[in-house]
């Protein structure tokens, strides 16, 4: 069976989170409605962004089902029309996926998912129970089965697929029109690149994503650079944006000023950022977001994370809506009020930390909802260089999630673990994961300085007498006037900044006053320390299943972190880490020498953690580039390993999430319920039609 093929059997799992919803009262229940109204019909530019014909998958799935009783009753249609259960649920199961991936790619890993069922099998079966929609279904079923080269992955054309540019652009292409936006000043988070020939030549466009195209820009101007013609133009994502907008005013409409003023600031920035396209108008609302402390609903929109954009530039449409869990975010504000004391012991010397450290706010949150491609188990935002140094960021830990993924396999044993390992790993990776995110978050993505020349000619730091602590020279490199990190690291920068926050949290997870923190007694919190480590070294090897070994790219940022920290602790030799495979080589096992992670993981972890800090700090992109991708490499040995894994890679989770509903009372009073639905196919597919059928209705047709 082909690896982009589903298994027979997917893994469905509902977002629990009624008991918090429970807790708000009447006018934080319509906010949360609200919002993760916007949240939704948002994600519809999700499906337009992951492929070209995502968008078009979820709008058919939503219609076949949409106000009929088909979805219940397919299974029993299908058996009177000559097709199996098992042909139905394939069917169903293509489509649940679908639906919480937002698209016919995976959010964690950007291989191409094809329907186990076949394809005449799967005509046949909507020729037979939705003849009205057989046109429709037959302009896409080619492109649901195709497994040509460039759209078995997501990436750069021609060799990949992706939506933020059209498929006549190359890397080359896409990286001058990438200096042009960096020469305009325009940051290209929520932009997206098409080429048009011309008589002429080629024509670059840049879509800037905006309900509305603001006056002085009715008129497409095309400007000269660098020998090509470039034209920024709006409107792009009208629709959708138009409705985002709608809801946030209705949003807006239930929120008390007087008690949230920053949060009235930051929904009319959303406005304002949504109509017209500005980033400039994004970056306000986090500067409020950031000072809306300790909110009992926290929400958050936008063009957030540029993981699937191949250049490293665009980012996806996400939005979240959650409710604070009050009583664990105490543990983490204990966390935040102690963290300069716990970056002091990060490897690098204090002049590569930020001359302030600004207290975030870093809640423990239930989510209610998570509008996008895939749903995270933490959070650190805003990603602005700009934002973060100078005013800070929140971070937020999703335990529902947490608990969702972690706590949902029951007795099943984990692969690769002895019975010991596996009996320690069970009763103990909730509590390690906790401490791990707690570090990755607010620690890792939360610490480093980036050392800049200011448009005056002037620096952030001084450039006579800091020593760099890995040559013991000066320091050569820096960031000049308009360069970021994203715009110097690039396509390497996502995976990079992950690994550098794993290994943050990874080497605190070590540090028994952060267990303290988390109430772990003295009798227990070496084990879970033990169990952090081994979980890394065991994610690490599961993580190749993310890496294309025909193109030698590696698809998913966290997935490239955590091996590269396997690969370093393997290096780091006395046999710490070993993986021993068995008599028939169809299986393996990862083991850890706990014995010897203070004395050969610790300084492993520190040494290469100090690089990756320096490095980014500089930004020195060719030591970085050089370090980071050689420990990202997959010899012959680990392709065998590979191949084990692949052949027993058990589906990941996916999230079923609830959906709020709007009642009004015969006395005119408004409310709002929380809708559950089962963890199976139907319960996956009947809550996006829920959340998105009555959007998609006024939008244009496939």
């Amino acid at each position: 069976m082909s690896i982009y093929e589903l298994k027979k059997d997917i893994n469905l799992v509902f977002l629990e989170g009624e008991e918090a919803f429970n807790q708000l009262d009447n006018s934080e229940k319509l906010y949360a409605y609200y919002m993760s109204k916007a949240a939704w019909v948002g994600s519809l530019i999700t499906s337009k962004q992951v492929s070209p014909e995502s968008h078009d998958l979820i709008k058919f799935c939503v219609s076949i089902f949409h106000e009929n009783d088909k979805l219940d009753n397919m299974v029993s249609m299908g058996l009177k029309h000559g097709f199996s259960e098992e042909e139905s649920n394939d069917f169903l199961n293509y489509f649940a996926i679908i639906c919480a991936n937002m698209g016919n790619y995976r959010s964690f890993g950007d291989s191409k998912i094809i329907p186990h069922i076949e394809k005449r099998r799967m005509i046949e079966l909507v020729s037979a129970l939705f003849k009205d929609y057989l046109i429709v279904f037959m302009k896409l079923v080619d492109k649901i089965y195709s497994l040509e080269s460039k759209e078995r992955l997501l990436g750069f054309p021609p060799t990949g697929t992706t939506s933020y540019f059209s498929s006549n652009v190359t890397k080359d292409e896409v990286s001058k029109v990438d200096r042009y936006l960096v020469s305009k000043g325009i940051e290209g988070w929520n932009t997206q690149l098409t080429k048009v020939d011309t008589e002429s030549g080629p024509i670059y466009f840049i879509n800037i994503a905006s309900a509305q195209i603001p006056p002085e820009k009715h008129v497409i101007s095309i400007e000269e650079f660098e020998g090509s013609d470039m034209s920024v133009v709006y409107g792009n994502y009208s629709e959708e944006l138009g409705f985002v907008n709608n809801y946030l005013q209705s949003a807006r409409d239930n929120v008390d000023n007087s008690k949230y003023p920053d949060r009235n600031k930051m929904i009319l920035a959303y406005i304002d950022h949504f109509r017209y396209g500005d980033i400039a108008d994004h970056k306000r609302s986090q500067s409020h977001w950031i000072k809306d402390i300790g909110p009992t609903v926290e929400t958050n929109m936008g063009f957030i994370e540029n993981y699937r954009d191949p250049a490293g530039v665009r980012s996806e449409f996400e939005a979240f809506v959650s409710v604070v869990d009050k009583e664990k975010s105490l543990k983490l504000k204990a966390l935040v009020d102690r963290a300069p004391e716990f970056i002091e012991t990060l490897p690098w010397p204090k002049e590569f930390e930020k001359d302030t450290f600004n207290p975030p706010d870093f809640t423990a949150l239930d989510v209610i909802t998570f509008a996008g491609s895939g749903v995270p188990a933490g959070i650190n935002i805003p990603n602005y260089d700009d934002i973060r140094q100078k005013e800070g960021f929140k971070n937020v830990s999703l335990d529902n999630v947490i608990r969702s993924a972690y706590g949902s396999n029951g007795n099943e044993p984990e692969d690769y673990l002895t019975e010991e390992d596996n009996n320690l790993y069970k009763k103990y990776v909730l509590k390690s994961f906790a401490v791990d995110v707690a570090g990755h978050e607010l620690l890792g993505h939360g610490s480093g300085k980036l050392f800049q020349e200011n448009i005056d000619g002037t620096f952030n730091f001084d450039k006579e007498k800091t020593v760099h602590p890995i040559t013991g020279d000066v320091i050569k490199t820096w960031y000049k006037p308009g360069e970021t990190w994203g715009s110097q690291f690039k396509q390497m920068g996502s995976s990079y900044e992950e690994c550098r926050a794993e290994c943050v949290g990874l080497f605190l997870a070590t540090n028994h006053e952060m267990h303290k923190i988390f109430e772990h007694t003295d009798d227990e919190w070496e084990d879970v320390m033990y169990i952090s480590w081994l979980w890394m070294m065991k994610g690490g090897i599961a993580s190749m299943a993310a890496y294309d070994p025909d193109s030698k790219e590696w698809k998913q940022a966290h997935s490239q972190a955590r091996y590269a920290i396997y690969r370093v602790m393997l290096e780091a030799g006395e046999d710490f880490v070993r993986v021993i495979k068995n008599d028939a080589g169809d299986n393996f096992t990862v083991c850890v020498d706990r014995s010897k992670i203070i004395s050969v993981g610790i300084p492993a972890l520190k040494n290469f953690l100090l690089k990756l800090g320096v490095y980014k700090t500089t930004a020195d992109v060719v030591e970085g580039t050089k370090m980071y991708m050689g420990y990202s490499e997959i010899d012959a040995e680990h392709e065998e390993l590979l191949n084990i894994h692949l052949k027993r890679k058990k589906p990941r989770s996916e999230y079923i999430q609830p959906t709020l509903i709007f009642y009004k009372s015969k006395e005119g009073v408004n409310s709002v319920k929380y809708k559950r639905y089962e963890a199976v196919n139907t319960g996956m597919i009947k809550s996006i039609v829920d959340k998105l059928g009555y959007e998609l209705e006024d939008l244009n047709q496939i």
